[in-house]
């Protein structure tokens, strides 16, 4: 071989030597930073695996203290639900014997209601019958009084002097009925212009008024004849209730009060109908 052929190839290699030794260093290079990168993280995890220790530690202790409160508190209610437990049966034992008893008077008292109900009834039932007597009796009465309240007031107006409103009456007419209307006039005076109807009461009331004042209207249509009379009212009763004769008086209303065994009139207030 030629001497300048070696000398390339003697160049070559020491080209490739000083390349093998750069990469050489440079892998050691890498080699010492992927080392140390190593141990490092090494150190790094074993200060966090420190740290995680460390935390799970406190976690567990926090953990177990938080059980034995826990456990603690579930022993105190669990005694606290036996104290009331018991309570509670003594205090139904209670109940149920206080409930016997309540029962056994509500069963007393329902059969004295019972009982007072039934003479309740019968007192009742003897009122009613008292009542109905009495009310018939008193019944009886009023209309005993009232008949002889209109035979009174009739007779003595059939008997005196029918001289009323400045005028003589010539007939004295009793109970006549209306044949169009229904409608009783207990007195009726009458002459050839005027007629005066008298309501005939046992004891006027103040409701007496207001039936008075509706005679006039009726007893024309149930007597047509009439229709050009002047038509008087007068009250006649025995007894007056309170404020009945004033209300006469302020409606124009003549008032007959038996006296005895006479009447007396009062008409100066007296219109005509």
């Amino acid at each position: 071989m030629e001497p300048k052929y070696f000398a390339s190839v003697e160049a070559i290699l020491e080209k490739l030597a000083i390349e093998a030794d750069r990469r050489s260093a440079e892998f050691d290079a890498q080699l010492k930073k992927s080392k140390e990168d190593d141990d490092r993280r090494s150190a790094e995890f074993d200060r966090r695996s420190a740290e995680f220790k460390a935390e799970f530690n406190e976690l567990l202790k926090k953990s177990k203290e938080d059980d034995d409160r826990r456990s603690a508190e579930f022993d105190r209610r669990s005694a606290e639900f036996d104290r009331r437990s018991a309570e509670f049966a003594v205090q139904m034992q209670f109940s149920k014997e206080e409930a016997d008893r309540r029962s056994a008077e509500a069963e007393r008292r329902s059969a004295e209601v019972d009982r007072q109900l039934i003479e309740l009834r019968a007192s009742i039932a003897l009122t009613d019958d008292l009542v109905k007597r009495t009310s018939k009796e008193i019944g009886g009465i009023s209309i005993t009084m009232g008949k002889q309240g209109e035979e009174f007031f009739y007779n003595s107006l059939s008997r005196g002097d029918q001289y009323f409103f400045d005028q003589v009456f010539v007939d004295v007419l009793k109970n006549l009925k209306g044949k169009i209307q229904s409608a009783e006039y207990d007195i009726v005076l009458v002459n050839c212009t005027s007629t005066c109807i008298f309501e005939v009461k046992s004891k006027a009331r103040l409701s007496d008024v207001n039936v008075l004042l509706s005679r006039p209207s009726s007893y024309r249509i149930n007597f047509p004849h009439s229709s050009g009379h002047n038509i008087y009212l007068g009250m006649a009763s025995m007894l007056f209730d309170d404020g009945v004769e004033d209300l006469c008086i302020k409606n124009g209303i003549a008032v007959l009060k038996q006296v005895g065994d006479y009447f007396v009139v009062n008409e100066k207030h007296v219109k005509v109908f």
